[in-house]
């Protein structure tokens, strides 16, 4: 996963509040999997993830809001 910014933090938390407190964990643990995930991709084939984006966190949070 790309290093996490202030900005990413940010739209994060946005993104996490949308969702219901005791699923929070969870979608957190799933928007760094796959932002890891969409990293590695990234690297693998020189281009951003179809759907995750280029493997920083701001990318996954805005695909959520």
């Amino acid at each position: 996963m790309r290093p996490v910014l202030q900005s990413d933090a940010t739209v994060a938390a946005r993104a996490l509040m949308s969702v219901p407190a005791p699923d929070r964990r969870g979608a957190f643990q799933r928007m760094l999997d796959q932002a890891q995930a969409a990293d590695l991709y990234r690297k693998r084939l020189g281009r951003a993830h179809p759907t995750w984006g280029n493997g920083s966190l701001m990318a996954i949070a805005l695909r959520q809001t």
